[in-house]
């Protein structure tokens, strides 16, 4: 494949095929080559890398977990969410199923049903889990998903998009404690 400017200026893409054709005894005779232009082709293919480049930037960028799973569970995207949220990088859990590796161990059974539930085009309600980070602490992460089909019809990506939502639930239940303190110290002072 190469690139030629044309008279105009504009820059067109080529694809060439070549056979060097032979004498009977062996020693070259001349070069046979057919030319495609591809320049169509080439155009299509930056669109859409550019358009991955963009998709790319949205899912790392975004402060919602993303996961991006193969129709049996295994991770094929994890974004900075996650990492950040987590401690895994990407690079350590691509191609690991995602509840062997981060949902809590007694969630398991449950998230794998509503795994199978979302393959189905089944989708749950929100859901919230605890996940596991490397070194043991526990997230709680409130998660909606998505099943993507791919050309043919069937099942080929399903997106989980989760909040961390550990810090929120901390806050609530120091709220309610510090509520229910000045309950009782409101109805000692009345009593």
């Amino acid at each position: 494949v190469y690139r030629v400017i044309a008279r105009s200026g504009a820059v067109v893409s080529f694809r060439c095929e070549a056979k060097m054709v032979r004498r009977p005894n062996g020693r070259p005779w001349f070069i046979h080559g057919v030319e495609f232009d591809i320049t169509d082709l080439k155009r299509a293919e930056e669109a859409l890398q550019e358009e991955r480049n963009f998709a790319s930037a949205v899912v790392d960028t975004v402060g919602a977990l993303v996961l991006v799973l193969d129709p049996h569970g295994r991770i094929v995207r994890f974004n900075r969410a996650c990492e950040t949220s987590t401690g895994y990088s990407s690079s350590e859990v691509v191609g690991k199923n995602v509840w062997d590796l981060l949902v809590a161990p007694e969630e398991r059974v449950r998230f794998h049903e509503i795994f199978q539930q979302v393959r189905a085009g089944l989708l749950p309600e929100a859901y919230e889990s605890a996940w596991e980070t490397p070194q043991g602490a526990r997230r709680v992460i409130s998660w909606s998903s998505t099943a993507l089909a791919g050309t043919r019809g069937s099942l080929e990506y399903v997106i989980l998009t989760r909040i961390d939502v550990t810090e929120s639930k901390r806050l609530e239940r120091t709220i309610l404690e510090i509520s229910g303190r000045e309950h009782r110290r409101i109805g000692q002072d009345l009593h």
